[in-house]
């Protein structure tokens, strides 16, 4: 990168190679500078993407959740982009929830410790509901995304398929 330090594959490439070591910080200062330099390509959109997942991975929701739009701002067909965007939502409204219940630990402890004796297992049930319910989420998420994947396979298919062939037939049947 000495010779040209605004070429964005190379500070991209260096940017995903510094990820891979764990060098989070270093690699998202590679990846705001890919997204500085403007030049509207693949790389400036996965340096947003990659940037969002560092964010996320940091716990960082409200900046990922930015840096997930901005990516589909500029490609609105990137599917795990807008599952992340999803993800972030909802892992940052369960980090309000539980922020907000934190204030009121206190009292809520003894009001549980009251009624422990006979609703503690409907506690444990509306949990093992609320996990499922995540995960149910989750996985229509995915399977929405799959279903466009195969919607968009079909169709390269078909028009690949209504192309005319230039091979000839070698026998006269």
């Amino acid at each position: 990168m000495n010779k040209d330090n605004n070429n964005i594959v190379a500070c991209y490439n260096l940017a995903r190679t510094l990820q891979a070591q764990n060098k989070d910080s270093e690699a998202k200062i590679l990846y705001e500078k890919v997204i500085k330099l403007k030049e509207a390509s693949s790389a400036r959109v996965s340096s947003y993407y990659n940037l969002g997942t560092l964010l996320q991975k940091e716990k960082n929701y409200g900046g990922a959740i930015e840096t997930y739009k901005n990516v589909l701002r500029i490609d609105p067909n990137h599917n795990k982009a807008r599952y992340n965007l999803e993800l972030c939502k909802k892992q940052q409204q369960q980090k309000k929830k539980h922020s907000a219940g934190g204030r009121n630990k206190s009292n809520n402890n003894q009001k549980k410790n009251q009624k422990r004796n006979g609703d503690n297992k409907n506690g444990e049930s509306n949990q093992a509901k609320n996990r499922n319910s995540m995960s149910r989420d989750n996985a229509q998420q995915l399977l929405n995304a799959a279903m466009q994947q195969e919607k968009e396979t079909q169709e390269r298919l078909s028009k690949a398929m209504k192309q005319p062939s230039d091979r000839k037939l070698d026998k006269n049947w």
